[in-house]
């Protein structure tokens, strides 16, 4: 399962962690990971993956394999999402499309 999601680049390897690896902070899912606790208001989660076993005929069945990794909301990669949404937002609801300071 590791070396599947190393391969897919999902996570990678890294020193601080206490299994050595970290969600790949330039994958998708860490994206989705991190706006789903901001948007529920929690300080960290567990991402899990479940392994799969490609069967014959090209369909999947789970597999006993899973994946778990502990991930810390990360305020560094708010703050210019964070900008961004603020933006959109004044130049959403301003008649002109100008934001305002």
């Amino acid at each position: 399962m590791l070396d599947c999601a190393k391969r897919k680049r999902i996570v990678v390897l890294n020193k601080e962690s206490p299994l050595g690896i970290a969600i790949n902070k330039q994958h998708k899912y860490y994206n989705q990971v991190q706006q789903q606790m901001f948007t529920s208001n929690k300080e960290w989660t567990v991402f899990v993956i479940k392994g799969a076993i490609e069967l014959p005929d090209k369909t999947f069945k789970l597999g006993n394999d899973i994946l778990a990794v502990k991930v810390i909301l990360n305020a560094e990669f708010w703050s210019p999402v964070l900008n961004q949404l603020d933006l959109f937002y004044k130049v959403c609801h301003n008649r002109t499309g100008i934001p305002k300071d």
